[in-house]
This record gives C-alpha cells, sequence and structure tokens, in this order.
C-alpha cells in the first residue's frame, strides 16, 4: 500500500473524494438534527473547505500548465463547481438543524459533491495523468498536502457564523 506521503496529485483529490463519500453516509445514516449529524456535516464542511483549497491552488493551476486540450474551459469548470459549492454550502449555514428544508439543503450537497467527485475522476484526473510527468504529479500532491482550510475549524455549536467564516463569507 503507498504511503500518503508518496500519493500524487491523483490520488491524493481521489482520497478526499473517497473520505468526503464516507462523511456523507454518515451524515444520511444520522438522525435528522442528532448530534451525530451535526458532526458529520461540520466535518464534511471542513474537509471540503480544504479539499476545494487543494483544488483552487494547485489543481487548477496544473490543469492550466498541462492538460493540452481546452485547459481554459477544464480550469473554467473547477471554479464553477466550487462556486455552486460555496452557495451550497452558504445555504447550510443558514438553514438551522432544526429547520424542515436543511435535509433538502443537505441532499442538494450530496447529489452536488458526487457530481463534482464523479466528473473530476471520471474526465479531468484521467487527462492530468496522461499529461503531466509523474515526478510533477508527485511534487504537486506534495503541495496539496501542506495546504490547509482558509479559516476556522470551530464546529457547528455557534450556529452558522463558523461555516461563513470557513467559507470567508
Amino acid at each position: 500500500m503507498t504511503h500518503a506521503a508518496e500519493h500524487d496529485l491523483v490520488q491524493e483529490l481521489a482520497a478526499d473524494h473517497a473520505r468526503a463519500h464516507r462523511l456523507l453516509d454518515r451524515m444520511r445514516e444520522a438522525p435528522p438534527g442528532s448530534a451525530a449529524r451535526a458532526a458529520a456535516v461540520g466535518e464534511l464542511v471542513h474537509g471540503l473547505a480544504e479539499h476545494l483549497e487543494k483544488e483552487r491552488r494547485v489543481l487548477r493551476p496544473a490543469v492550466l500548465d498541462w492538460v493540452p486540450r481546452d485547459a481554459r474551459a477544464w480550469a473554467d469548470r473547477i471554479a464553477a463547481d466550487h462556486g455552486e459549492l460555496h452557495g451550497i454550502l452558504r445555504k447550510a449555514a443558514d438553514v438551522p438543524p432544526e429547520d424542515e428544508r436543511h435535509g433538502e439543503v443537505l441532499l442538494e450537497l450530496v447529489d452536488r459533491v458526487a457530481a463534482h467527485t464523479r466528473w473530476v475522476e471520471q474526465r479531468l484526473l484521467p487527462r492530468l495523468r496522461l499529461a503531466c510527468p509523474p515526478e510533477e504529479l508527485h511534487r504537486l500532491g506534495e503541495e496539496s498536502r501542506h495546504l490547509r482550510a482558509p479559516a476556522s475549524r470551530r464546529g457547528p455549536a455557534g450556529g452558522g457564523g463558523w461555516l461563513r467564516r470557513m467559507l470567508g463569507g
């Protein structure tokens, strides 16, 4: 098994996606309004913020540098996906867990994360792997591991403010 320090960018992002899907499963399995669901949502939001930062600061520039055809369109799609995800996360911050709309917002988040990870893993990362030298992918993987979420790690106990701070809003 490959040690995390040896993961290249493609493996690093795929591992993040797998973690996000495990957290989505935990969130869906937990009863609405429960502490378990709140914890899973908090962990998911933090992980997504960190992952989106990796994609913004490492994946997007790598696509522009290495993907030979339609690099700008691929990079713009990354930015558009991030905008949609941030919008849903902000919506989640504004809808308290006891609100009946909270479940709908979480389902929207589940759908959007699933669509994004599927597109990245099936369409974008294979193109990057073909175009980018392995040693550069490893360097980019190392770079991505050193990035952290841009804001507070505080959890959901303080209401939606922690999420807005994490999203820079």
